[in-house]
């Protein structure tokens, strides 16, 4: 296009080009010589869908005007495409056609008249996706080769007049649901057929009217009539026709009914096959409640499946409900008329009582507290329960907690295979919990009052800080494990295995059987008494005999100084940075790292560390880890990592040792100058040795002495450059907040910070100084 506008502009250096004549073969548009089907609206096209070329080259639309005529009804449009002055490229007009045809599919609407539609040559078919109605003074004629489609699922209701010389045709539709969709024809009038009248599926045909067919109706779907049958209508190709039925109870389907917290009746929902709900009417009795009730349903005279009235049975099922709280619960529950409850918490007071009816379910999302009494026989779920001091919890029936069960009173389950307690059971001071049943599954129990088992039961991970007896039988998954608090007494009727390894710290008494698979701690101290069976398979460790155990028993002892010796001469060690702790023996034996924990601290620190490198009294103390093993206790040593002396060669070496508290002696072999934006100290306790050497602080430098410095070179006869030991130059910083012995010159030049005072006057500092020579605070005289 831009080619185009160059060349025919002069400005550019080129020839004007002569216009060509605007002709059809310059017209590319793709309406041209195309059909459309009449809509009743203009057809026109919008300008960007414009094409010309000239010459291969397309002209911009911007350069045209475009008129449209005949462009509504059926026939011959035209588009008059007229190029516009300042077209560089193109003059003149030129006309293109497009055509319209008949609209065989015209979707008819509720303000059409529809006698006018088919009277229209515009329109050859007409299908109907609404709900139409023609009135009484209204003739419909349908000429030949035109055609009526009534869509499923809508109604045409005729109270004038239809002829029909062309096509009528009903549709229908089965729903993924089960139910269908008829298309319904309404005759309130008269409706003549001298055409085509043909039924593709369900359809409902009321005749309130005249209707009559010159020809006969194909019936290819299934045609509902209200009253009578008519003959012409056909049953080609499986199609069926229905008549009216006599109403029964079998008819009546009544919806499912669940009973709800404020109703007082219910009325179901009632459906007959293939009936619409607008066609009956239904009265309701014996509907108060749960149990059963009865509906009646009364057709209308003008129903279309059925005639007359019957009576139904239906049930009204208990429900589920939720109660606010305990007194609402009662209510429901007494009720009668719910069979789940659900709730976010439940308190029982004290004095109070609720029972849980068996088949009935309560369901909490938080938490369930028995102050009072509470006795289950359904299913009862909550995140936690408690049982008060002095409550009573009986469990008959399903049981499950998401927490552990907190009993501080008394909890006695009668019921087998049916409790679940989440995380546990703790049964606190002063709690009981009684097992009557035999249980499946594993079931985790932490003991500080009392529990009793007289039914079967495994308990993982179990400890018992109070009193655990045993009249039937329990198994220990993980072993058992009795605190220094704790008992067991395992009962003439009980068997008891420990499956893994146990602990008893305390005391423990076998009058059945008990069979011990794992390793079986005995600690010092504890009781063991033994009058039953006691099948000892993994091994016992105990620090004394023990009566009536079979299998292998290990006596333990404790460490001692006899029997710990540590590597020889490791009392004192010169700090070298490489860590040092010191090797020992048991009886003569290296333990295995894993018998044992070794913590490491320094004297006078609170904590411990992993390493010891740095100087420092260091106390280690072995602790023997596992109780399953021949030795026990705790035996401490202590040593000492002695400070170190670094000697200077260099300023990295100074770098290296000047903040490492290891060192408490650091001697010059050479002069030192510090520089450059960096702060240096010499910590508490370090002696900083100039050894005849001299010390410079320079270049914004910061030196703080908190130890000892000492060593300069001695005080020369005359002052001079080279006689200084101690320099402090410009913009340097030297604080002493400890001990500066001062044998030589110490010279605080020009701007230098002595002492935090630029003239460093003696009476000014922090620190100590044992001037032995001369201070110059500004250039060398005093």
């Amino acid at each position: 296009m831009l080619a185009v506008t160059l060349a025919s502009c002069s400005l550019f250096g080129g020839s004007k080009t002569e216009k060509k004549q605007l002709s059809e073969e310059m017209i590319f548009s793709f309406f041209v010589g195309d059909t459309y089907v009449y809509s009743g609206q203009p057809i026109e096209f919008e300008k960007r869908n414009l094409d010309v070329r000239v010459d291969g080259r397309y002209v911009s639309c911007d350069y045209f005007d475009m008129t449209f005529s005949d462009n509504v009804n059926v026939g011959t449009a035209s588009v008059t495409i007229t190029a516009k002055p300042e077209n560089p490229t193109v003059q003149g007009s030129v006309t293109v056609h497009f055509y319209i045809q008949p609209n065989n599919s015209y979707y008819c609407k509720s303000t059409d008249d529809l006698a006018a539609v088919f009277a229209s040559p515009n329109i050859q078919g007409v299908t109907m996706w609404i709900n139409y109605t023609i009135p009484e003074d209204s003739t419909v004629i349908i000429p030949a080769g035109k055609s009526l489609l009534l869509q499923y699922g809508y109604r045409l209701e005729n109270h004038g007049k239809i002829e029909n010389y062309g096509t009528i045709k009903m549709t229908g539709a089965h729903l993924s649901t089960g139910g269908r969709r008829d298309s319904e024809l309404e005759n309130y009038g008269t409706i003549k057929n001298h055409g085509t009248f043909t039924i593709l599926d369900h359809a409902v045909i009321d005749d309130c009217g005249v209707f009559t067919s010159d020809n006969t109706i194909s019936n290819a779907g299934t045609v509902y009539l209200k009253d009578q049958d008519k003959p012409f209508l056909s049953q080609e190709q499986g199609g069926v026709k229905y008549l009216r039925k006599r109403l029964t109870a079998e008819h009546i389907l009544v919806d499912g009914c669940v009973c709800k917290k404020g109703y007082y009746s219910y009325s179901p929902a009632v459906t007959l096959a293939d009936c619409r709900d607008r066609d009956f009417t239904t009265e309701y009795f014996d509907n108060l409640g749960a149990g059963q009730g009865r509906v009646t349903v009364t057709m209308y005279p003008r129903a279309k499946d059925y005639y007359g009235e019957a009576t139904a049975l239906f049930t009204i099922e208990k429900g589920v409900e939720t109660a606010a709280d305990l007194t609402e619960l009662k209510m429901l529950s007494d009720s009668g008329n719910f069979y789940e409850y659900k709730m976010s918490a439940l308190t029982i007071p004290g004095g109070d009582s609720f029972s849980l009816r068996e088949g009935d379910i309560l369901t909490l999302t938080s938490d369930l507290t028995v102050i009072g009494t509470f006795a289950n026989g359904g299913i009862l779920s909550c995140d936690s329960l408690s049982v008060g001091n002095d409550a009573c919890f009986t469990n008959g029936g399903n049981l499950s907690t998401q927490k552990a069960i907190q009993v501080f009173g008394s909890f006695t389950n009668e019921c087998a295979g049916v409790y679940s307690a989440g995380t546990g059971v703790q049964i606190r001071k002063a709690g009981t919990f009684l097992n009557q049943a035999d249980l499946s599954g594993e079931r985790v129990v932490s003991i500080d009052g009392t529990f009793v088992n007289e039914g079967s039961m495994t308990i993982a991970n179990a400890y018992t800080f109070g009193t655990l007896v045993n009249r039937g039988t329990l198994c220990f998954p993980q072993g058992l494990n009795i605190s220094t608090a704790g008992s067991f007494v395992n009962e003439q009727s009980g068997i008891a295995t420990l499956s893994a390894d146990s602990n008893f710290r305390n005391y423990f008494e076998n009058r059945g059987t008990v069979v011990s698979e794992g390793r079986l701690a005995v600690a010092d101290g504890s009781t063991f008494l033994n009058t039953g069976s006691f099948d000892n398979r993994g091994g016992v460790w105990a620090f004394a005999p023990l009566a009536g155990v079979s299998g292998e028993v290990v006596i333990r002892k404790y460490l001692t100084d006899e029997s710990v010796l540590f590597e020889a001469d490791y009392t004192e060690i010169i700090y070298d940075k490489n860590e040092h702790v010191p090797a020992f023996t048991v009886d003569s034996e290296t333990l295995p790292t894993d018998l044992y924990r070794l913590k490491l601290r320094y004297v006078g620190s609170e904590k411990d560390v992993d390493t010891c490198v740095a100087a420092g009294e260091v106390q280690m103390t072995v602790t023997i880890l596992p109780i399953y093993c021949m030795y026990a206790g705790t035996y401490v040593y202590s040593y000492t990592i002695l400070h170190a002396t670094a000697h200077i060669e260099n300023k990295n070496d100074f770098l290296e040792v000047y903040s490492d508290a290891s060192y408490d002696n650091i001697v010059l072999e050479t002069d030192l100058t510090l520089t450059g934006y960096s702060s240096y100290y010499i910590g508490r306790g370090c002696t900083f040795n100039l050894n005849g050497h001299k010390f410079t602080a320079t270049d914004r430098s910061t030196f703080s002495l908190y130890g000892t410095l000492m060593g300069g070179a001695p005080l020369p006869e005359s002052p001079s450059e080279e006689a200084v030991s101690i320099l402090i130059t410009e913009n340097a910083d030297f604080h002493n907040y400890g001990t500066l012995v001062n044998d030589g010159i110490l010279l605080a030049r020009g701007a230098a910070n002595f002492q935090g005072n630029a003239k460093a006057y003696l009476s000014d500092v922090k620190g100590s100084i044992v001037n032995n020579g001369a201070i110059y605070t500004n250039d060398l005289y005093p």
